[in-house]
């Protein structure tokens, strides 16, 4: 008898096991606002009308900006680092992943890497733009044709 319920709890503990191992594979490459829920190195900004970021990687040793972007509106930044997957060197020791895709894309393939400074030696450095700012799409569907937008401006 104790060996049958010996038995059935290792299924179950192998079958839970199963299970916690598949979620942490299908939660990986999940990119909702706000991160994954636990410690993953991962950061996600979204680019609205009245919040668009730029976003800067700074080196904490030196002070100096490292990496820069301009987030388009109606889109996000996902940023993800990879320790010790970098240069050799002390330097660039850990790899950053990023790619800019549509506002809401949670399954897209981190298509930019490089090599970057360690996480005690790194800093991002979000900043929003002057707001309003459109997405590209609305600025040109509002602009009249044959040259600028010149709203309240008089003709003779």
């Amino acid at each position: 008898m104790f060996q049958n319920i010996s038995t059935s709890f290792q299924s179950v503990r192998a079958v839970v096991a199963a299970a916690v191992v598949s979620m942490i594979g299908i939660a990986g490459g999940c990119y909702s606002e706000g991160g994954p829920g636990w410690s993953e190195d991962q950061y996600v900004y979204v680019s609205r009308p009245h919040q668009p970021w730029n976003v800067t990687l700074k080196d904490t040793r030196t002070d100096r900006e490292f990496w820069t972007v301009q987030v388009p509106v109606g889109k996000q930044l996902v940023v993800h680092f990879v320790r010790g997957a970098g240069t050799k060197d002390t330097y660039t020791p850990d790899l950053m992943e990023w790619a800019i895709m549509s506002d809401g894309d949670e399954w897209e393939r981190l298509g930019n890497t490089m090599p970057v400074p360690p996480a005690n030696a790194r800093r991002l450095d979000p900043a929003i733009r002057p707001v309003p700012e459109l997405p590209d799409r609305m600025v040109t569907a509002t602009t009249p044709s044959g040259g600028e937008s010149t709203p309240n401006s008089s003709k003779p």
